[in-house]
């Protein structure tokens, strides 16, 4: 019996300990503010998605998005209202996908939807579809009721290519987004954009 009672206090230690350690993992690839997944998580996430890509075929593509003018919100109405565009834009984004694909805080403003089995044009209907509902959204205060007019995204998005590393398929993102930013924001750019001539360089 005593036997049995030790047996039965190791089990529950060990799994006491795998829970501890699964939060632990779970804290480490999380963003405290927005509560979505950060880039640690996406790196992660990416490498097995690739390998996924390398051993069955299919599409993976990545958007990124980023806030039109935020420095200019937090210098008009405070960090705490820059914090929650960020926090409800965070929620947008996640609501805005489903099954395998992934949202990610990838730094300050910027956020990364990675859309594994999701071809290039599926990529840019659903960049163009958050586009529109941010352009049409009007957000107001609830303390104060104060408008605070419109906030909206640009976006790059980009397909990835066999073998390339995360930096290079985020860099073409990047490139893309970079184009949306100075052609008027608001706005979705796809890579292949840029290979018609029409290229800007950061």
């Amino acid at each position: 019996a005593q036997l049995q009672e030790r047996l039965q206090a190791s089990t529950d230690e060990v799994e006491k300990l795998s829970r501890n350690i699964e939060q632990i993992r779970e804290q480490a690839t999380t963003d405290l503010l927005t509560g979505i997944k950060n880039r640690r998580y996406l790196v992660n996430v990416f490498s097995e998605e690739a390998r996924r890509v390398a051993e069955n075929g299919g599409d993976l593509c990545l958007i990124m998005a980023d806030i039109d003018h935020f420095k200019r919100i937090n210098d008009t109405y405070g960090h705490l209202m820059g914090d929650k565009v960020l926090k409800t834009t965070a929620e947008v984004l996640k609501d805005s996908v489903k099954g395998r694909d992934h949202v990610v805080r990838y730094g300050g403003e910027e956020f990364v939807i990675l859309l594994p089995d999701t071809p290039l044009t599926g990529a840019l209907i659903l960049a163009d579809k958050i586009c529109g509902y941010f352009k049409n959204l009007n957000w107001k205060r609830k303390d104060t009721s104060q408008f605070i007019g419109p906030v909206h995204l640009s976006f790059g998005v980009a397909r990835y290519r066999e073998n390339e590393t995360l930096e290079k398929l985020i860099q073409r993102a990047d490139r893309a987004l970079y184009h949306s930013k100075h052609t008027g924001r608001c706005r979705v750019t796809c890579e292949t954009d840029l290979d018609t001539g029409d290229r800007i360089t950061a």
